[in-house]
């Protein structure tokens, strides 16, 4: 070691002789391999010799990263040659899931198969040894928790920058996909450093405390060939597949679409499609580190928030090694966001988010935890590029000072992005075709800035030897028909005629087929795709003042002109309640609401109730059957109910818009005394997303599946009573809850379920009848003293696995009587339970089988 260290200096030493002394050509080869080691990335003020001479002290303190050994058969190889070859002639990758080859890939000392392609659109994915990989984890094994993910050179994204835009990110509140660095070696020949960087997908929401949905973007595959235009560009899903096999899911999808679809129509504003408050913090965050590449159309992501019914943006591809000068406004740069601050909510927003984060920075708060994180990541990095330094901050500062004192960002107008020349595009138009009643619509869009003809319709069978070809007929308009140019800005210009449908009606045997003409006589041809409905309303109602006190007789305004208050008495609601923005609503002792199967209470503001012993507020159906129930969304206050009956709920659902609680708190602080919740029949009773909870004597009774279920929330339960309950009764993911003195009887699933990277503390507790007393699952920690559980029909005690992703589960019981059940504990392999002291002894646990049998919800009904 010490005398490669002895040589490595004295090579080093020659280095910085000939860099001072020897000819220009040479300095220049020198600079060059500079810079393949990282030199001027971040920090363009270090000189040359410094830097050589730092070296040796970077090789004796080098960092160790996990290791992934990647072992791919020759012959599949083979296929992974021939497509880098094909890509490099043609100067731009191309794959699909055929592409896709069978490997291994080790870590940890443990090994799963996988299937891996390259990746990456432009050939410099493919340069050097380092070459890009999208790999998918096969089975239900996973790596680092992740089932699909990315290794690259770490330089196609900027060195440490991209992690580090993922942690500030983060920090506002933005989904952001897993990013580490890795040491790779593919088939025993060692690669070195590479980034690892999370795929989307269900487990990148899981892990941003998001749940399952969809997530959407616009088809980027157009721009690699010259259209440069998100309103032509298809809207695709991520894992299509998946999102089908699940009816909530495929209606996730939907909506997104839908979503996304309103917005480039201009149906649809954008503070009705995208979550303002995300939204606000994605592009301020890129304003302020100058990143234009996360903007660019083709680089957003969105997921489908169910919760909210909104899309979110996902963090990806802020290469900040290209970022702007401090001088230029990136927010400025894009038509898809000038669209997006348009409107003035989104545009409040943004300021707001971009002065507060600005002042962060310029006092120190917000630079701290990421230049830490970036000086480690550096030193990772470092055993393959030598030269590389941390980020340079004060950048940073000058451009949040420059916002400051420019209010808001508008800082010099830079636009890069032109026009492609309109004979070097793969299409001239986009059309989609829109089925309605007893009859066929087709919508056309110009893709360039310049006049289109489509001369020609053609009906042309999908599959079949021949693939017969029939021409498509119009109704009310000729061919052939004129596209004005589009718009720079703005929505989309579509031009809607009608159209015959194909023979026998038969949509799904045929496709059709639009030629188009340009006015120097350039042809083409295009696909017409299925569109995605237009929307003009949101999936989540909203209202006004005006419209709720018009609707609702029993209804008035306080002089403050923000509390909605509700009459006392017996009142018969037609339709729903719907607290708008910015007010409240309060009920007291004595009222009695009535709502008519179809109705809900949906509250964009706190909901107060304040009822007495005796006299509690009571809501319920007026068929005495069922009705929707109750939605807080992010209400900005703490709620506070005290002494109130909510009965027989099904569930708060609207078209595009369809929550899993029969009351829901979303990013609510809320604190519940002596409230009960009697025959919900929705997938939970309560359901806590978000923010905290405070329950305090709550009584749930006669559900159809789960009680309470908490999801990404801290909180307490203190005392109360689950009975007859038809799932579990406390169900919690993500988060941290403390359970005191509450009973649960006849429960028939788990009455206690832990999930998810949850905590939770029991004490006191008294189980009854119960499938499984209590179980931790999926890297919780359930800490159970002083409890009884009487009788469970399977397990009084369960720790296992259910989505490995998550890691092994524990149980720490302590003075816990458990009689009368079928097993006392069981724990999963890797999983562990103990009890007063003593491990309980692991096996092989088949769960799949488990959830098909015993813990399904629904047996035996």
């Amino acid at each position: 070691m010490r005398n490669a260290i002895a040589i490595t200096v004295i090579v080093l030493l020659t280095l910085v002789t000939i860099a001072v002394f020897a000819e220009h050509t040479v300095r220049i080869e020198i600079g060059n391999w500079a810079k393949t080691q990282g030199y001027h990335v971040y920090d363009r003020t270090s000189r040359m010799r410094s830097r050589l001479l730092a070296i040796p002290g970077r090789l004796l303190h080098q960092v160790e990263v996990p290791h992934l050994r990647l072992d791919v058969k020759l012959k599949h190889m083979q296929r992974i040659l021939g497509k880098r070859r094909e890509a490099l002639a043609a100067g731009l990758l191309e794959t699909g899931s055929r592409d896709m080859v069978p490997g291994a890939l080790t870590v940890g000392g443990r090994t799963v198969k996988v299937k891996l392609r390259l990746k990456g659109d432009w050939t410099d994915h493919l340069m050097g040894d380092k070459w890009s990989y999208r790999i998918e984890v096969r089975g239900d094994e996973h790596v680092f928790g992740m089932r699909r993910f990315s290794i690259q050179a770490p330089e196609t994204r900027g060195y440490q920058g991209e992690p580090v835009y993922f942690r500030a990110l983060q920090a506002l509140g933005v989904v952001v996909p897993r990013y580490r660095f890795v040491e790779v070696t593919l088939n025993g020949t060692r690669i070195g450093r590479m980034a690892l960087e999370e795929h989307v997908g269900r487990e990148l929401l899981e892990h941003s405390e998001r749940r399952d949905s969809a997530i959407v973007q616009f088809d980027e595959s157009l721009v690699f060939h010259g259209v440069d235009d998100y309103r032509v560009a298809p809207i695709i899903v991520f894992e299509p597949g998946r999102l089908a096999k699940s009816p909530s899911l495929s209606a996730h999808r939907d909506t997104a679409r839908a979503l996304l679809h309103g917005f480039v129509r201009g149906t649809l504003r954008p503070s009705q499609v995208f979550r303002v408050d995300e939204l606000a913090a994605y592009l301020a965050a890129a304003e302020l580190f100058g990143s234009h590449h996360c903007l660019r159309w083709h680089n957003l992501r969105f997921y489908f928030d169910p919760v909210y019914g909104r899309l979110g943006p996902i963090g990806y591809d802020g290469n900040l090694h290209e970022r702007q000068l401090p001088t230029t406004s990136v927010t400025d740069n894009e038509p898809i966001v000038r669209r997006m601050l348009a409107d003035p909510l989104v545009r409040e927003a943004f300021q707001k988010s971009l002065s507060n984060l600005c002042g962060s920075v310029l006092d120190g708060s917000f630079i701290a935890p990421l230049r830490e994180l970036d000086r480690r990541l550096v030193r990772e990095l470092q055993a393959d590029y030598l030269m590389l330094d941390p980020m340079r901050w004060q950048g940073l500062v000058e451009r949040a000072r420059l916002r400051v004192d420019t209010n808001g960002g508008d800082a010099q107008t830079h636009r890069p992005h032109n026009r492609v020349a309109a004979r070097h595009v793969p299409l001239h138009a986009r059309a989609w075709l829109v089925t309605g009643d007893n009859h066929l619509t087709l919508e056309l869009a110009n893709a360039l800035d310049k006049a289109v003809q489509v001369t020609g319709l053609v009906w042309r069978k999908r599959r079949g030897p021949s693939r017969d070809e029939l021409s498509c007929g119009l109704r009310g308009s000729r061919l052939p028909l004129k596209l004005a140019p589009q718009r720079r800005h703005g929505a989309t210009h579509v031009r809607s005629v009608q159209c015959d449908e194909p023979p026998g009606g038969q949509i799904d045997a045929f496709e059709l087929v639009v030629e188009t003409r340009l006015g120097n006589g350039t042809m083409r041809s295009t696909i017409a795709i299925p569109a995605p409905p237009v929307v003009t309303r949101p999936p989540v109602p909203s209202s006004t003042v005006a419209e709720q006190l018009r609707q609702h007789a029993f209804l008035s305004l306080d002089p403050d002109g923000v509390t909605l208050r509700v009459k006392t008495g017996d009142w018969l609601v037609d339709g729903s309640i719907i607290v708008p923005f910015g007010n409240k609503l309060s009920m007291t002792a004595g009222t009695r609401l009535q709502f008519a199967a179809h109705g809900a209470l949906v509250a964009h503001g706190p909901v107060h109730i304040s009822g007495e012993a005796g006299r509690p507020v009571d809501l319920g159906p007026a068929d005495g059957i069922g009705w929707r129930g109750v939605a807080v969304l992010d209400p900005g206050v703490p709620v506070a109910w005290r002494h109130a009956t909510v009965r027989n709920t099904t569930g708060v659902a609207f078209p595009g818009w369809q929550l899993t609680g029969g009351v829901s708190f979303i990013g609510a602080d809320v604190i519940l005394r002596n409230v009960t919740l009697d025959g919900s029949t929705a997938e939970d009773a309560l359901n806590v997303v978000g923010g905290s909870f405070e329950l305090n004597e709550l009584r749930v009774m006669n559900t159809r599946s789960d009680a309470f279920d908490a999801d990404f929330a801290n909180g307490t339960v203190h005392k109360g009573e689950f009975t007859s309950i038809g799932g579990d009764a406390i169900d919690v993911s993500g988060s941290v809850v403390e359970v005191d003195g509450t009973r649960f009887d006849n429960v028939r699933d788990k009455a206690l379920s832990i999930g998810e990277r949850s905590s939770m503390r029991a004490r006191g507790v008294h189980i009854g009848r119960a499938g499984t007393g209590a179980a931790s699952k999926d890297g919780s920690l359930l800490e159970l003293r002083d409890a009884t559980i009487d009788a469970a029909e399977h397990f009084a005690l369960a720790a296992y696995i259910k989505k490995p992703e998550f890691g092994v589960a524990e149980i720490r019981a302590e003075r816990v009587r458990m009689g009368g059940s079928a097993v006392r504990a069981v724990a999963q392999l890797g999983s562990t339970i103990v009890i007063d002291g003593v491990a309980v002894v692991a096996q092989d646990l088949d769960v799949d089988a488990l959830y098909a049998s015993i813990m399904q919800k629904d047996v035996g009904r």
